[in-house]
């Protein structure tokens, strides 16, 4: 009987379930989060052997508590015997991945969020030869980059012949947690909670061990003993078995006193046994942790070979050693007990020794650093190693185990030079996990350091960190004392230090007042490096947040040619400058943004991914594409989850929160902007004015208008506060107009409605000035309203803004049918619901509708039709597909997943009417002449 099996079979059941769905196409997750000893190593065992049994690729590795900080150590596990042994080819996307594998010093050209994306296309190659299932255990030992790589796939299981199958302990507190709870709390997660064994359970395992005389009370004080824990149960009856006990009423005192401790007695009673050497492999073994090389743990317990192999065979047949191409215990808490039965002195020479070991034997760095980390006062040569293991780590998409790594070192680091050295690598890596740090590593760096033209580049960094975290004040102090001592050749850093303060500016000015040479003219940008560039984006930033349009040709001109995309990446004037672009509906800012993520994925950091998506997420918003600003938001939102600092929630999760607004949906809008709490829960009291709008916004749906007034007035304020009145970036004044209007307070809403139209005029991108004026029409009274609605329909109709022309036209529809306009209004509302369809707004559609049917006008079945029906994506998708690409080659070009492909494709079929790619391409061909 497997006592560990027993009462598990809904959990089997599931597992089934997810295996057969891999094996029909359709890739799903299952995580069995229990206690230790509930069973979930053994259901995940009889998951490998179900798959292995119905042919299916099985690919199985378990978290250690030694490997935690080992960089991708999880993921190597699962893949490396297949790509380190076999010489298979690999295409671009997955070939990172490929080298990362094979590779004892990853140095890959790929940042952590490329890495991550080569590691999915690797996973797909994969799944392309037949069913896959993925095994991993003990997610809660498991390293960050391989938790990043689970949530990074779990979003894209749909259309892969992919099954994961995880396990975990019940939320443990750590750095970690968050990212398994990402992965349990996610919706496409199907999470197993096995249950403690019924006293039926325990009394059928307590007589299959002991005999069927055992005693219902001996069978009860069992079950209480191990809290109906099926291992610790049965480790009790191995160790009531070894100590004579007797399975009666009288035994059950010995029972009791057994259980105290039961797997480690139960060790040490079958080790005593045993020969001398039997205890210095389980030794070796519990130090050098599970997955272990068999060479490696006789080298380690200095047994010579063959008396090991008989040892370790012993071992197995006693229940204590799991044998394989790799040696480990047949359950971690069998390691832990034999681990922590070490006194201090003997661990720490044994983990010393095991460091020399698998160098000899040419291990990773990463995996002798792991070693060296529990070896107190290293010398040189041991520093010399972790170096090396946190160069590995850095290069290979793992900041969390360079940090580790070099913080080890830096405290036996004492020398100048050397302590600069290492304090300057601890602060860029910091910069990616922990940036409250890495501005301490960088302060330390930059007093050490007396260079100037060092001195001047670290505080530039030391600027930029401290911007991220929103210490403008702090932030701009640094750059001006940097700026003052800088040589006087190197106008790029000058530049680049003038445009993050003026950024700080523009976005702080409570906490940022300019000096005298900062102010209006603005400091003139100096050559043709990307610092000229990212002080022009800067600029145009302050001037667009004040409605002057003379940001635009600057923004442009800061931005020229796209270059500075990839030589300023994850610069925030950079950003800014798009963010000009879309506020002024500028057609090639789309094109930059859709280079910065591709950029992103293939060799880019997760802040620059996330926020790339984030500022697309508003081009689509704008234009009125909500399926493509809901698809961009949620990939910013998933890089959020899974990097290891704040990127930003507050600005991303309102454009998730429009694209739900606009769709007419405000409870996932309600859902969106809860993301934005910081982690753990906690309310952030300074809610941006993003945030403020589309709270305004989901109030006004939900017919709250006095609290949807409080809360634009709110939104007002906080944007006056850093002297943001372009309605093209923050619109509050609609919702105040409309909600005052809505509770009778007429004159008021339109003079906010005036002022807003004022404003827009001022800036005179079509979106915003059609947008004020739509707003005044609809507060408007008589022929000024409709006027307005006329005017505002004239200004969107040759824009890219269809959903505000949409909503213009049921505005102005509507105005005609009340006038009497019937057939005018009809022609409107016919437009109007052609373009509310492309945009994928239902709820404007049966508005729309309504009006329509109001005014004399017959109801179409619903779903336009042609060329002009595809969305964006679609549309890009259809023409790779009529170009010849294969689904493969299209997904690899625009960085979606293979079934994102096939919907696409299928939608375009339907909507054109056609059967096969010629048909399509015939459609899609320009009309001759």
């Amino acid at each position: 009987m497997d006592a560990l099996l027993l009462e598990r079979d809904a959990e089997l059941d599931a597992i089934a379930a997810v295996i057969a769905a891999a094996q029909s196409g359709s890739g799903g997750f299952v995580l069995v989060e229990a206690p230790a000893g509930m069973g979930k190593t053994s259901l995940l065992a009889e998951a490998r052997s179900r798959a292995a049994h119905e042919g299916l690729q099985v690919f199985h590795a378990r978290g250690t508590e030694l490997e935690r900080d080992f960089g991708f150590g999880l993921v190597r596990q699962l893949f490396e015997r297949r790509y380190v042994t076999a010489d298979e080819p690999a295409d671009e996307p997955a070939a990172e991945a490929v080298q990362l594998l094979r590779s004892p010093v990853a140095a890959s050209t790929a940042g952590d969020f490329g890495l991550l994306h080569a590691l999915y296309w690797l996973t797909v190659n994969l799944c392309q030869r037949g069913p896959v299932v993925l095994v991993a255990d003990d997610l809660h030992w498991a390293d960050p980059a391989s938790l990043r790589f689970l949530a990074f796939l779990l979003p894209r299981l749909d259309g892969l012949a992919l099954a994961v199958i995880a396990g975990t302990r019940p939320r443990e507190a750590g750095d970690r947690q968050h990212l398994i709870d990402l992965l349990v709390t996610d919706a496409a997660t199907r999470v197993l909670r096995p249950a403690p064994l019924t006293e039926r359970a325990s009394a059928r395992l307590v007589r299959s061990r002991l005999g069927p005389q055992a005693g219902i009370a001996f069978c009860r004080a069992g079950h209480r003993l191990a809290s109906g824990n099926p291992l610790l149960l049965n480790e009790l009856l191995t160790a009531a078995q070894a100590e004579g006990v007797p399975a009666t009423t009288g035994g059950m005192a010995a029972l009791e006193a057994l259980a105290g401790d039961a797997i480690a007695r139960r060790v040490a009673v079958q080790l005593s046994s045993f020969p001398a050497q039997a205890t210095a492999v389980v030794r070796a073994a519990a130090v050098l942790d599970d997955q272990a090389r068999v060479r490696d743990v006789v080298a380690l317990a200095g047994v010579e070979a063959a008396l090991a192999a008989q040892t370790i065979d012993r071992l197995a047949a006693a229940g204590i050693l799991a044998t394989g191409d790799r040696l480990g215990f047949v359950h971690p808490l069998i390691r832990l007990a034999v681990y922590r039965g070490l006194d201090a002195a003997e661990r720490t020479r044994l983990h010393a020794a095991a460091a020399d070991v698998l160098a000899r034997a040419g291990a990773r760095p990463q995996q002798i650093a792991e070693h060296l980390m529990r070896v107190p006062s290293p010398d040189q040569g041991t520093a010399r190693v972790l170096r090396r293991a946190a160069a590995d780590a850095a290069g290979s998409g793992a900041p969390e185990a360079a940090l580790a790594y070099l913080r080890r070192c830096l405290s036996d680091v004492v020398d100048g030079d050397e302590r600069r050295t290492l304090l300057t690598e601890l602060g860029n890596i910091a910069i990616r996990v922990d940036l409250p740090a890495a501005v301490g590593y960088l302060t330390e760096a930059h007093e050490l350091e007396r260079r100037p033209p060092d001195r001047a580049k670290l505080a530039y960094l030391i600027g930029t960190v401290l911007y991220h975290l929103g210490r403008f004040g702090e932030a701009t102090a640094v750059l001006r004392q940097a700026k003052a001592a800088l040589p006087g050749g190197d106008t790029d850093l000058r530049c680049r230090m003038d445009a993050y303060i003026l950024n700080m500016h523009a976005y702080g000015r409570r906490d940022v007042e300019l000096t005298e040479d900062e102010r209006e003219p603005w400091p003139a940008p100096s050559g043709t490096g990307p610092g000229a560039g990212l002080l022009d984006c800067a600029i145009a930033t302050i001037d667009m947040m004040r409605c002057d349009p003379r940001a635009v040709a600057r923004a442009r001109r800061g931005l020229a040619g796209g270059a500075l995309s990839e030589r300023a990446q994850g610069e925030a004037p950079l950003h800014s400058g798009w963010l000009v672009l879309l506020a002024a509906d500028r057609d090639e800012v789309m094109p930059m943004l859709d280079a910065a993520i591709g950029l992103g994925l293939r060799r880019g950091a997760t802040r620059d991914v996330a926020q790339a998506y984030q500022l697309r997420s508003l081009g689509w918003l704008n234009r009125g594409h909500l399926a493509e600003a809901e698809a961009d938001a949620r990939e910013a939102c998933r890089a959020i989850d899974t990097a290891g600092v704040d990127l930003g929630r507050q600005w991303t999760a309102p454009m998730l929160a429009f694209a739900h607004l606009e769709a007419g949906r405000p409870e996932p809008a309600r859902a969106a902007l809860d993301w934005a709490r910081a982690p753990g829960g906690r309310a952030r009291a300074d809610a941006n004015y993003r945030m403020l709008e589309a709270l305004a916004h989901v109030l006004g749906l939900e017919n709250r208008h006095e609290e949807a007034l409080r809360t634009a007035v709110a939104c007002g304020e906080r944007a006056g506060e850093v002297n943001v009145v372009n309605p093209a970036l923050v619109a509050w004044r609609s919702q105040a107009a409309l909600s005052l209007h809505a509770l009778g307070r007429v004159e008021e809403a339109r003079e906010t409605a005036a002022e807003q139209l004022e404003l827009a005029r001022r800036w005179g991108a079509p979106r915003a000035y059609g947008h004020a004026l739509r707003v005044s029409g609809l507060v408007g009274d008589g022929g000024d309203g409709l006027a307005a609605l006329e005017a505002a329909v004239d200004v969107l109709a040759g824009s890219s803004a269809q959903l505000e022309q949409a909503k213009a036209r049921l505005g102005l529809g509507a105005a005609l049918r009340r006038a009497g306009r019937r057939t005018q209004a009809r022609h409107h509302l016919a437009l109007g619901i052609d373009l509310a369809e492309r945009c994928g707004a239902p709820t404007l559609v049966a508005a729309i509708r309504a009006e329509l049917l109001a005014s004399g006008g017959r109801a179409r079945p619903a779903g336009p039709g042609g060329v002009e029906a595809l969305t964006p994506s679609e549309r890009r998708v259809a023409e790779l597909a009529s170009s010849g690409q294969t689904n493969r080659e299209i997904a690899q070009a625009l960085f979606v997943t293979p079934k994102t492909v096939e919907v696409h494709l299928s939608s375009a079929y339907r909507k054109l009417n056609v059967k096969n790619r010629t048909e399509m391409a015939a459609q899609l061909r320009p009309p001759p002449g």
